[in-house]
């Protein structure tokens, strides 16, 4: 009789502790990281920021260039590039997403160097011979305004492009450059979340 009772309660046990690893793999699998979803809600943050900085400095278009790798020469030295990876365009305003994408760093040498060194600033199209200046005058752009984006060990990691199209825009007042300054910090919060 002891047998018996011996290899029931070997049976039940055995089932609750099956049991209980079905239920924790189960429950694991819901919890996995899901990728898609993750990139989805940086990607929202990023165009909600895009667009407050869009209303509050009055642009017609804001947008993300990101650096990324375009592959080697025959060299061997990396071909260093930068695509638009975020754009929010006002009303009437044409996107330029799918156009500026692969673009080789140094067609931005001037911009990059000014915007590393200065944090921020606002240029006129006109007066700028940057062959990648050119390119936007083709699509209307008057006057820009440039952020530039780091990681938290100060490595460049992109640009914040604020863009007039309907109108100059001269000079940035305090307050914009405030606007700018703390919404460049927060977007490379967001990028840098990417690999989370």
């Amino acid at each position: 009789m002891d047998n018996i009772w011996t290899v029931i309660n070997t049976g039940i046990a055995g089932l609750v502790g099956l049991t209980i690893i079905l239920v924790r793999s189960h429950l694991n699998g819901k919890k996995r990281h899901d990728p898609i979803k993750n990139q989805n809600i940086i990607d929202d943050n990023v165009i909600a920021a895009l667009n407050y900085i869009k209303k509050e400095l009055n642009a017609d278009r804001v947008l993300i260039q990101e650096f990324h790798n375009g592959g080697k020469y025959y060299s061997g030295n990396s071909q260093h590039k930068l695509s638009i990876t975020y754009e929010v365009c006002g009303k009437g305003i044409s996107s330029i997403f799918r156009k500026f994408q692969n673009v080789r760093v140094t067609a931005l040498c001037n911009i990059i160097k000014k915007t590393i060194h200065k944090k921020s600033f606002v240029m006129q199209c006109k007066d700028d011979d940057c062959p990648f200046i050119h390119d936007l005058e083709q699509y209307g752009v008057n006057s820009i305004a440039y952020g530039v984006l780091k990681t938290l060990t100060d490595r460049t990691m992109g640009l914040l492009s604020i863009q007039y199209i309907k109108r100059d825009k001269k000079i940035l007042t305090e307050r914009e450059r405030k606007i700018i300054d703390r919404q460049r910090k927060i977007i490379s919060g967001y990028l840098v979340s990417h690999d989370f």
